[in-house]
């Protein structure tokens, strides 16, 4: 239940200001990795996925 608290509040508050963010000038390539980076790392943190647990993308992204 904690977890799904936690994923409403990162996406009302800190995915909303990355994307106010990111449309206020022009993403590069590498911008855009790094934002991905971090969101993916968020949602590892929120999940309590640690670092050498082999867990793809993909599975973290189907789970959030």
């Amino acid at each position: 239940m904690a977890q799904i608290f936690r994923l409403i509040i990162y996406n009302a508050l800190v995915v909303s200001v990355f994307l106010y963010g990111a449309e206020t000038r022009t993403l590069l390539q590498s911008d855009e990795r790094k934002l991905e980076a971090f969101h993916m790392s968020r949602k590892r943190r929120i999940l309590g996925v640690r670092w050498y647990n082999y867990i793809p993308n993909t599975v973290i992204a189907q789970r959030t």
